[in-house]
């Protein structure tokens, strides 16, 4: 019986609880009340753990009482601050997670505050397209105009509407990335395009991006890009070809290759074309069908077409034009081997550069420049010819560099005879005179005899000439100890070697002067290789 009583009792307790459970969530209604849980606070309140009050997330102060309104100084737990006077005071409302936060104000800052957004919250609730905070009005947002690097790669400009987009201009982009792609696939801010680069600097139209780190605007990237008398791309800049091999490269093949002297090079369009031997005889003058004589070649010499280009040994030839100067360029071995007394090759008041041709074994004399004519001869060989002079020029400017003249004149005549003139060039430099008949040069004015190798020729060496450097001077007086090919050796004398500081940039064979940075140029027509 005993049991069953105390049974009763704890029944009863039991209910009583319930009762009082259930005024408690009935008195958690209105704000400010006690709460102990998140969920304690109804009709749209929330519980402030801190403080234990039901709240509204309104991010404000939140006015509280001392506790319950019938013992505003009971010193119960729910009391806080100075719970004993009965004053009514004002405790401030901290949130501490977006979990205690409004869908009208979700997110909550680093003050405790609810707010439209924050960045923490956006960039975890949004989602990755939104991930950014604009805490004026549109809460989270894929970009903000205060921070344009938030948008990158193909959509690099932050709208008006807080989204992230292509570019439409080069003045929406930064300065950093000042270029706007404009092409199909583009958008994107970058260093440079061509578009952007032919608009804001002439003389540098393309953009270099090979330069991963640092793309920027160049005036070339391939020789393809360059033209006129500045045809090779070197380092991003066009400049003068420097050798026949460049040409050759340029144009994709072997015709013609030619570098002219003012940088520029030539098209088969402007070139008639010469080989020994040619099967075509007496061919169209053009790289497939050449003309086998030299002569006819000169004779087809016409504006437009004042370039010729000859392979193999040809016969002796005369040029005779006075229209404008003529280039005549040896390659594969081009000679002219005169038959029976001729001489080899005669200019007749033609302004010519003869280069890379070897004029040899004839009869008569090499070459001969009549008046009026200009006579430029550059990495020439002028060898036995017997019935003459190997060079013999009458009233006739010229510039006569890298070139060897030997054996020639027989007994009786001088390797070079420059007749008397007062015509411009008179260029006598980085000559190898040797072995010739008689007097190695015999000047018809006192002109300047420069770096140059005379040495071997019977009688004097020079005649009416002016030994201009220690090369004529020193170098004419000592064996030089040539090779058979007329160059310089290990074996060669210091007055002939690492003398000169202005020499032509390369030699006979294209060897660049000088050989090494701590020499000078040698004497001669070639530079010796160590």
């Amino acid at each position: 019986m005993k049991r069953q009583s105390i049974g009763g009792v704890g029944v009863g307790i039991f209910l009583a609880l319930l009762v009082l459970a259930a005024a408690s969530c009935r008195e958690y209604q209105n704000e400010g009340e006690y709460c102990d849980t998140l969920g304690s606070c109804t009709g749209g309140l929330i519980c402030e753990l801190k403080f234990k009050r039901c709240v509204s997330l309104d991010g404000g102060v939140l006015p509280i009482t001392d506790g319950d309104a019938a013992s505003p100084s009971d010193g119960d737990a729910r009391d806080v601050g100075n719970v004993h006077d009965g004053a009514t005071e004002e405790a401030p409302f901290f949130c501490h997670s977006d979990m205690q936060c409004t869908l009208a104000l979700p997110a909550c800052n680093s003050s405790g505050a609810c707010v439209l957004c924050t960045d923490d919250y956006c960039g975890k609730k949004a989602g990755a397209g939104t991930p950014y905070c604009e805490p004026t009005a549109r809460g989270c947002v894929q970009c903000t105009a205060m921070l344009t690097a938030q948008c990158v790669d193909k959509t690099p400009i932050c709208g008006s509407d807080d989204m992230c987009r292509k570019c439409a201009a080069d003045n929406e982009c930064p300065a950093r990335l000042p270029a706007c792609d404009m092409s199909n696939v583009g958008g994107a801010c970058l260093p440079c395009t061509d578009a952007y680069c032919k608009k804001t600097s002439a003389d540098r139209p393309l953009c270099d991006t090979s330069a991963k780190t640092s793309p920027a605007c160049v005036q070339c990237l391939t020789d393809k890009d360059c033209s006129g008398t500045t045809p090779i791309c070197s380092g991003h800049a066009c400049r003068k070809c420097q050798a026949d091999t460049e040409c050759a490269s340029k144009l994709g093949g072997p015709d013609p290759g030619v570098c002219m002297e003012d940088g520029r090079c030539p098209t088969s369009d402007e070139v008639l074309y010469v080989k020994g031997g040619a099967a075509s005889c007496p061919g169209a003058g053009t790289a497939a069908m050449p003309y086998c004589q030299a002569q006819t070649a000169m004779n087809a010499v016409a504006p437009g077409k004042q370039i010729v280009v000859i392979r193999g040994v040809v016969a002796d030839w005369t040029l005779s034009f006075s229209s404008g100067p003529v280039t005549v360029v040896g390659q594969s071995g081009a000679m002219v081997r005169p038959g029976g007394v001729n001489d080899a090759v005669t200019i007749n008041g033609t302004d010519v550069l003869i280069r890379d041709v070897a004029v040899s074994a004839g009869g008569g004399a090499g070459i001969v420049a009549k008046a009026g004519s200009t006579l430029r001869l550059h990495r020439c060989l002028v060898e036995g010819n017997t019935g003459g002079p190997g060079i013999q020029t009458t009233n006739t400017a010229f510039e006569i560099e890298n070139t060897v003249i030997a054996k020639n004149g027989g007994t009786n005549f001088p390797g070079v005879n420059l007749g008397a003139t007062t015509t411009m060039p008179r260029t006598f430099r980085n000559n190898t005179v040797v072995q010739n008949g008689a007097i190695g040069v015999v000047c018809g004015a006192s002109y300047d005899i420069v770096g140059s190798i005379i040495f071997g020729n019977p009688g004097l060496q020079t005649l009416s000439c002016t030994a201009a450097d220690p090369c004529a001077t020193n170098c004419s007086v000592v064996d030089p100890k040539l090779d058979a090919g007329y160059q310089l050796t290990m074996s060669s004398p210091m007055p002939c070697k690492d003398l000169l500081t202005d020499a032509p940039a390369t030699d006979r064979k294209g060897t660049a002067r000088p050989q090494g940075a701590t020499h000078k140029s040698d004497c001669g027509a070639d530079e010796l290789v160590q």
